[in-house]
């Protein structure tokens, strides 16, 4: 009777021993070595690339075809229906793009998930870099523009200078170009006082006299600068504005095309069947 049961325990042990190594060499085939996790990532990229050019010159052709260069809100509505439609189209790259990641090369859920991440940072990364070179270029433009209107500035506060002394003199105040810029500066800033007393004292006229030709000279003079203030004040508002809504497009804008790249990713790598990493052995014959 003892020797049945040895007998019994030895067969039992070898059919653990069996299904163990058994489920060894399952596991170590169904876990393949991946030696180029980034050849996806690339693959995936480059067609993000492709899908985004091809379907961006789509909608600017588009876009471009339908404008009316004549009319003002033509431009104003291509642009931003254009804008809408490169942010469609962004998506849909990326999720194609992440898609053909995590299908390449044979992948989990999991890995086409983490393959999609990284495919969504170096969109992010590109698009952070164009980002800055396009602001670059608009900080060129802009400084080009500031000196220009800095020189117009000055040929126009020349211009006017010659105006108020034209004006002054014809009224029969003969001052010269020093003594009328000098005199508009003070009607500028408010002080009338003061300047008709210049005008009194330069002009060699009566200081009643002075008073009513600055009070003649104050609604003009005024009116240029309420403008240049009106300009100054309006100029801050509107970068800050700008500058927010910009930064928040970016924010909305990178987390959609994240949501965009997971799904693409687990859904390419989903889209092959997972091995399972310990099968069943089959059972061990009695001996």
């Amino acid at each position: 009777m003892s020797t049945v049961r040895s007998i019994e325990r030895r067969i039992f042990q070898r059919r653990l021993a069996d299904r163990e190594l058994h489920t060894l060499a399952a596991s170590q085939v169904a876990l393949p070595r991946r030696p180029s996790e980034w050849g996806g990532i690339w693959s995936g990229y480059m067609i993000f690339a492709g899908v985004a050019i091809l379907l961006l010159s789509f909608v600017l052709g588009v876009g471009f075809s339908s404008v009316n260069p004549m009319r003002p809100s033509s431009w104003a509505g291509a642009g931003s229906g254009m804008a809408i439609w490169s942010v469609i189209v962004l998506l849909i790259a990326t999720f194609i793009g992440a898609w053909v990641a995590g299908r390449t090369p044979a992948s989990t859920r999991r890995q086409g998930i983490a393959k999609g991440l990284v495919l969504w940072g170096m969109i992010l990364l590109s698009a952070l870099f164009i980002s800055a070179w396009v602001a670059g270029q608009a900080i060129n433009v802009a400084a080009s523009g500031t000196v220009a209107a800095g020189n117009a500035l000055t040929g126009a506060s020349r211009t006017g200078v010659t105006v108020l002394q034209g004006r002054l003199r014809n009224d029969g105040f003969n001052v010269s170009r020093a003594q009328a810029a000098d005199i508009g500066a003070r009607i500028a800033a408010g002080h009338n006082g003061s300047a008709a007393t210049a005008l009194a004292h330069d002009s060699g006229q009566p200081p009643a006299a002075a008073t009513t030709e600055v009070g003649k000279l104050r609604s003009s003079v005024a009116g240029i600068g309420g403008n240049v203030s009106s300009l100054a004040a309006k100029a801050a508002p509107a970068a800050k504005s700008s500058g927010s809504t910009l930064a928040w497009a970016y924010f909305w804008l990178a987390l959609i095309t994240l949501c965009c790249a997971v799904a693409g990713g687990a859904l390419g790598g989903g889209g092959l069947r997972r091995t399972s990493a310990s099968p069943r052995a089959p059972a061990a014959p009695l001996a």
